[in-house]
């Protein structure tokens, strides 16, 4: 009967720390002298700039005569935390006290709401509190150790970017001084070539043939020299500059006994660096012994990504796909060289996927993991928080 009491009790705590004239929690509490009665200093104000008396005992009242308090200032912060952590800890259709999981449901239930409707036929997926408070504290730090393995790989990234930023610029940089070089090189050659076109139209004479022989001195001097052509673009140093593709193979358990029965085999999703991947086969209506294969992004940002179906033979030809949305499958194409083994009723399907162009692209690919894990974190915190307030107070009864 106690605990029933708690919610009419906390109205009456809020009620006491209402203001009069506005009936909204006090903000800048000042009290009447004569009274007590504490009121909003704005709406007294505004009280008092039409009459001159106490809204409440009706006595004579101006601003001068009001007294600040901040004590109620304080104690309502304190209030409003008790008032607020006793709401969420009490159903708020019943008025009972929280103390079951619904795992089906994934929300806490009352031990009346246990046995409603909603929720009788699946009373068996519920735990009390407790049970659920453990097992989320596992999965959350298991979440934050991938957290951490992925910022992580983030930095490592972010330096690989670095080096290949560096390596780019300084080859860069070579690459200019060395078409300075091309273009002091074509300058030369282009007066060389001028001047020697110019001797063989001049007069047959003793100053024209001197000239030709320093000419053909200058040039063979010239010729002799380095072509710079020679050694232009082996300069171009790729190592690193793209990520490592994703490879994933994929298991379908009761291959042949899931297409007979359903048409289709739908794999369980596979993941790799932040993204997670479904496979779908279907049976070919053209080509015998032959399936047609499509992919789907569960997890990870939609976008264009190269994907390459592995073989015995080899790579099969790459195919560019466009995911517009997650969750919903696109053709990869038909292929008739899936690894069966008939015996066990398995088959294995191996994709290569280029999940980043670049590093700085796998960079931004792996924040937006490492957010979307953060969320989900602070979400499974906020439960856990509660949970704790919830044990907490179960201990001290």
């Amino acid at each position: 009967m106690a605990s029933e009491q708690v919610p009419d009790d906390a109205a009456e705590v809020t009620r006491l720390f209402e203001c009069c004239i506005c009936h909204q929690g006090l903000q800048d509490a000042h009290i009447c002298a004569q009274c007590s009665q504490p009121f909003c200093r704005k709406c007294i104000d505004e009280w008092l700039a039409k009459e001159a008396n106490c809204p409440c005992c009706r006595r004579a009242l101006s601003a001068a005569g009001l007294v600040k308090a901040r004590t109620f200032d304080q104690m309502q912060q304190v209030v409003n935390r008790l008032v607020a952590s006793e709401g969420r800890n009490r159903c708020s259709e019943h008025r009972k006290e929280l103390s079951f999981f619904c795992f089906f449901c994934e929300q806490c239930v009352c031990a009346v709401c246990l046995f409603s409707d909603q929720h009788l036929e699946h009373k068996d997926q519920a735990v009390l509190l407790e049970v659920a408070y453990g097992q989320y504290k596992d999965k959350l730090g298991a979440a934050l150790k991938s957290t951490d393995e992925r910022k992580e790989n983030l930095i490592k990234s972010f330096k690989i970017v670095e080096i290949n930023q560096n390596l780019l610029t300084e080859k860069l940089n070579e690459q200019k001084d060395h078409l300075e070089r091309l273009e002091k090189d074509r300058a030369r050659t282009d007066e060389l070539y001028g001047q020697a076109e110019k001797l063989l139209t001049d007069e047959k004479d003793a100053s024209t043939l001197v000239k030709m022989m320093e000419m053909l001195q200058t040039s063979e001097k010239f010729l002799s020299e380095e072509k710079l052509e020679e050694t232009l673009i082996d300069v171009i140093h790729q190592r690193n500059l793209l990520p490592e593709p994703a490879v994933l193979k994929f298991r379908l358990e009761r291959f042949n006994e899931t297409l007979s029965k359903h048409g289709r085999y739908e794999s369980l999703p596979l993941s790799k660096d932040g993204f997670s991947w479904k496979v779908q086969c279907v049976k070919s209506l053209t080509l015998m012994d032959c399936y047609r294969v499509f992919l789907q992004l569960e997890e990870g940002l939609p976008g264009d990504y190269v994907v390459e179906i592995l073989d015995d033979f080899g790579v099969n030809d790459a195919v560019t796909m466009h995911f517009k949305q997650l969750c919903s499958y696109a053709e990869v194409g038909e292929y008739e060289d899936l690894s069966i083994d008939t015996a066990h009723d398995t088959a294995e399907l191996e994709i290569r996927i280029q999940q980043a162009r670049s590093h700085a692209e796998r960079c931004i690919q792996l924040e937006h993991y490492v957010k979307r894990l953060e969320a989900k974190n602070t979400e499974n915190e906020l439960f856990m928080r509660y949970l704790a307030e919830y044990q907490s107070k179960m201990g001290s009864i």
